[in-house]
């Protein structure tokens, strides 16, 4: 069957868009619902016809909520609200991610930031940054305290830049390490692959991303996504971190300076175009 409307053979336009439909917005319950659908509304056999659960474009989604995904920050708070001192990070995934049920890793970091105290406050899409500032933002105020990212850089960097600069939070850059599983993890030399480097370092550190951190990778017995766990504990106890320092004065901070210094030598503090040391200056000024 084509799921695409307007590219279907022998269905009616109603039938081939309630296809897509289900199809569309994924899940395991949407899939159920799909071939119910089949086989009562094309096969004409008994049964009930549900409607597709159909996602937002943008949302906020949580494992233990009963629909799992919210339309907005208010309908969230609903279901659990925000405590006003509370440390707030900022997962954004793929709406996709929903869709297909590839939430395991995603699910493990959240409990593993909930298990350190902290709210996880997770948004779809996370590329769309048009569309998710209201979802973070409760009476004008950015509630996470720092965020995290599961999406590469697959859009416009100028936009991100902007977005960023307005809610005025860093963003961490969270990735899968979709090449093997975890075992094979351990004994990889080579670390990202060349290949995945532009989405998720190149255009993902121009638009203001940072701290690139892999936590999972596929797990031999289903081919899911799994956290790592030795990555998951230093993702959310860097998180964790990230968060204390926004609230932390900014007189009690420490800022340690790495230089680019090739070759070696105490004097040689240099970089391609930069004048390291004033730039340490200017830095320290901030």
């Amino acid at each position: 069957l084509a799921l695409r409307p307007g590219a279907a053979r022998g269905l009616s336009a109603e039938q081939s868009t309630a296809l897509h439909a289900y199809w569309d917005n994924g899940g395991a319950e949407n899939f159920r619902r799909l071939f119910a659908y089949i086989r009562t509304g094309l096969f004409g056999l008994s049964g009930r016809i549900e409607p597709a659960i159909v996602l937002p474009e943008n949302g906020l989604y949580h494992p233990e909520a009963p629909d799992r995904v919210f339309a907005s920050l208010a309908d969230y708070e609903g279901w659990r609200p925000i405590p006003e001192e509370a440390r707030v990070v900022g997962i954004g995934i793929h709406r996709q991610d929903i869709a297909n049920g590839s939430l395991e890793d995603i699910d493990a970091l959240i409990a593993a930031l909930e298990a350190r105290g902290a709210v996880p406050l997770v948004y779809f899409d996370g590329n769309a940054t048009d569309g998710v500032t209201g979802l973070l933002a409760r009476n004008g105020r950015i509630l996470p305290d720092i965020l995290a990212t599961f999406t590469g850089m697959y859009a416009s960097i100028e936009p991100e830049r902007k977005w960023l600069a307005a809610v005025d939070r860093p963003l961490v850059q969270v990735m899968r390490w979709t090449t093997g599983y975890v075992d094979e993890w351990y004994g990889d030399n080579e670390g990202y692959p060349m290949w995945r480097m532009g989405v998720f370092y190149h255009f993902a550190e121009m638009s203001g991303r940072i701290d690139q951190t892999t936590l999972s990778a596929r797990r031999r017995s289903d081919e899911r996504m799994v956290a790592i766990p030795e990555q998951l504990d230093a993702l959310a106890d860097r998180l964790m971190r990230y968060a204390a320092l926004r609230h932390t004065p900014n007189g009690e901070k420490k800022v340690a300076v790495f230089v680019w210094n090739s070759p070696e030598g105490e004097d040689n503090f240099s970089a391609s175009y930069l004048n390291v040391p004033r730039s340490v200056v200017e830095l320290a000024d901030a």
